[in-house]
């Protein structure tokens, strides 16, 4: 398999490499001393945006370009001198979006996926009683819509009553915005994230023209069990279009003074603590490939000390024909990587949990891992439709499953509870697996996209539909890895006048399935087992609040299928959960 893996790696690097030379060749006359910024616009869910205008500028604020999407939410600005831009796009229903530096080699193509964030809130126009209150109000809106600018005044000149024009620096040349959480819910998925009670913020600062910081944390209370987590990134945009990203994150548990008298020996530590540190880097090679690579330290404290080094690298070809063709490769990967987090709230929740542990076969705590590679394509088949195919080989090692228990819990002793529910997490061992995963996304309307997927691939599976059990360690031997299809289908949809977003999703996973195959699947099609519901409303915000509210309802495995029931002496029974059915609802303000 793994020679079989590496001939396809290398066809398809000399496959890039002869497009390359052929592309190369057909670059003659003036335009060889030309640049291209292309690329493809959607928003927040990724729909594609068609008839949205691209604002090319130079670094004085100066017009150079306007080119408009086309059905794909594609756009191509050609004909650019070298140098450095500035890339803008203000509309009325969309927050506004700014990049720079963006520079421009010569005959080179800039490759820049734009992802425009939600404007839900009504926007009412009314002529003020008094225009000189107007006034403040008026430079606020312009600091908050655009980059800053200069502001026009009038001023008299010496004893000549005629004004003249003058120009005055802003002094807000620094913008903060982000979003702040409040949720509460039932049911962690993973050891320690999700306390009853917790707010999660997601903040970005603006340093300077090259420079994002980058600041996330969250704090919950449940069960007498304080957690917190905060996480600092400083992201920097590079002289050659590419840009690099250093982050730390420190995690912390304060559990209770009798968890481990209840649950394992093997610490009396009243916390458990953890902290990654992390590199990454974006460059461009050529015109049309991008390279992404880095690494993440992980150190757990949970009685033992667990240490982790994750190199990770991917590179991203897009050819002439918006086609595209990704190669990954992660060594003892979490679930997600640094960069993964920027996309969604939920990835921001992911990264702020403890990584998943769970207890080993000699009862001591043991951290999740394997290496991913992955060979992708994605490609358009018309305005409305874009389909993506992959093969990957994974290589997991502790892979994590979660029990519940109707009793005392007393046959799972020495086994880690999660300390915000009652759910124990057991390791399902270490085991190998290639398989492959397509997807098919059609634009149903203006605001509507529905995503078919499928996977074949190992996963964990229950030997029988009820197991019969003596022990953590009896039911550990009942799970084995089997290969397995699922199928997924999601419906992306905001709702006309309300401006509610609606994310409803069905995967099918077969019986006695206990972690459904292709875990580290970034890309379209996935989704948790069963049905799932996350509904998004725009809530009233009063004006004197510098952002806006949005009410939030996440339901998973709304109709509770896939427990697997354990049948132990004395009568007592316990189940195992693929999927939890939880609810978790909240606020969201969005600055």
């Amino acid at each position: 398999m793994k020679t079989l893996y590496r001939f396809t790696i290398l066809v398809l690097l000399l496959a890039i490499a002869a497009h390359e030379a052929q592309a190369a060749n057909e670059i003659t006359g003036a335009n060889s001393s030309r640049g291209v910024i292309a690329g493809r616009v959607t928003d927040a869910r990724g729909v594609a945006q068609g008839g949205i205008t691209v604002n090319l500028l130079r670094m004085d604020g100066s017009m150079v370009q306007r080119v408009t999407t086309q059905d794909g939410g594609r756009y191509r600005a050609e004909g650019l001198e070298p140098g450095f831009y500035a890339v803008e796009i203000i509309l009325p229903t969309f927050l506004p979006f700014w990049k720079t530096p963006v520079f421009i080699r010569s005959g080179a193509e800039f490759l820049l996926d734009i992802s425009l964030g939600d404007l839900s809130s009504a926007v009412e126009l009314q002529w003020p009683e008094r225009p000189s209150d107007a006034r403040e109000a008026w430079k606020q809106v312009l600091r908050n819509s655009s980059r800053p600018r200069p502001i026009l005044r009038f001023q008299q000149q010496g004893n000549s009553s005629t004004p003249q024009l003058a120009s005055v620096t802003d002094p807000y040349d620094r913008a903060l915005h982000g979003t702040v959480q409040f949720r509460a819910g039932n049911e962690s998925e993973r050891f320690g994230q999700n306390a009853g009670l917790h707010t999660t913020f997601d903040m970005e600062y603006d340093w300077n023209d090259a420079s994002v910081m980058r600041i996330a944390g969250s704090g919950g209370w449940e069960r007498n069990t304080p957690a917190a987590s905060f996480r600092t990134a400083l992201d920097r945009e590079l002289e050659n279009g590419g840009s690099s990203s250093f982050s730390a994150t420190v995690r912390q548990l304060f559990l209770p003074a009798d968890y481990w008298q209840s649950n394992s020996a093997t610490s009396t530590d009243s916390r458990v603590q953890s902290v990654t540190i992390g590199y990454e880097e974006e460059k461009r090679i050529g015109e049309r490939v991008l390279v992404h690579y880095g690494a993440l330290l992980d150190t757990v404290s949970v009685g033992d000390i667990i240490r982790r080094w994750s190199p990770f690298g991917r590179v991203t070809y897009v050819d002439a024909k918006n086609r595209k063709l990704v190669m990954e490769y992660t060594a003892a990967s979490p679930r997600l990587l640094p960069s993964d987090m920027k996309s969604a709230s939920a990835g921001v929740e992911q990264w702020l949990a403890i990584p998943q542990i769970s207890t080993g076969a000699d009862s001591r705590p043991v951290l999740e891992g394997g290496s991913h590679a992955e060979v992708s394509w994605e490609q358009p088949i018309g305005p409305q439709q874009r389909i993506e195919l992959a093969a990957f080989y994974d290589s997991l090692t502790n892979l994590a499953f979660s029990v519940a228990t109707q009793g005392n819990g007393q046959w799972l002793e020495g086994t880690l509870r999660d300390p915000f529910s009652d759910l124990y997490f057991l390791s399902g061992g270490d085991f190998s697996s290639g398989g492959v995963r397509s997807a098919i996304s059609t634009k149903l309307g203006e605001n509507s996209e529905l995503i078919i997927g499928y996977s074949y691939a190992k996963g964990l599976r229950a030997t029988s539909d009820e197991l019969q059990a003596e022990n953590a360690q009896s039911v550990r031997q009942q799970i084995q890895p089997r290969l397995n299809h699922s199928a997924t289908i999601e419906w992306h949809t905001i709702v006309p006048g309300a401006d509610t977003q609606v994310i409803t999703s069905y995967r099918w996973v077969p019986s006695r399935t206990v972690v459904a195959t292709d875990i580290y699947g970034r890309g379209m099609g996935q989704a948790n087992p069963f049905l799932n519901l996350i509904v998004l409303q725009p809530l009233p915000s009063p004006e004197i609040l510098p952002g806006r509210f949005q009410a939030t309802a996440d339901f998973s495995n709304i109709l509770g299928r896939g427990f697997i029931p354990i049948h132990l002496p004395g009568g007592e029974n316990g189940y195992i959960l693929p999927s939890a059915r939880a609810f978790r609802g909240g606020f969201n303000f969005i600055f």
